[in-house]
């Protein structure tokens, strides 16, 4: 799945891998982290269930497929490269260098983001 997904959607992906490094998140974890309504979060992982990157268990709690774990280390990678690339060529705030971060991941997709880190080198 090397498609772009749009900015939401990447930015509930990798906030449930970092969450929960692999096990269950409590949808009201999510909802914290990312300042938005617990009906927000449930709207958007019904789009993440039809899309088969996450599955829900009970009590309200959420948990990466093996597809959406693999999608999600991914992604993180390259977005953790790209904001230590950005963060060394431009002076920007850290909350405003990570949602550009995210937006170039997800616009551009993995495959696009690795071509931007191979052509301007991984940070050291």
């Amino acid at each position: 799945m090397s498609a772009p997904m749009s900015t939401a959607r990447l930015r509930y992906l990798l906030t449930i891998y970092q969450l929960g490094q692999g096990g269950p998140v409590r949808s009201v974890q999510i909802a914290d982290r990312l300042d938005v309504t617990r009906a927000s979060v449930n709207r958007m992982l019904a789009v993440l269930t039809r899309e088969q990157v996450v599955q829900k268990e009970h009590y309200g709690r959420v948990q990466l497929t093996a597809q959406g774990l693999e999608l999600a280390s991914r992604c993180w990678r390259q977005y953790s490269d790209l904001c230590q690339v950005l963060e060394s060529r431009l002076d920007l705030p850290a909350e405003q260098l990570s949602s550009q971060a995210i937006a170039v991941v997800a616009d551009l997709g993995p495959d696009g983001v690795q071509g931007i880190l191979d052509s301007v080198g991984r940070p050291a």
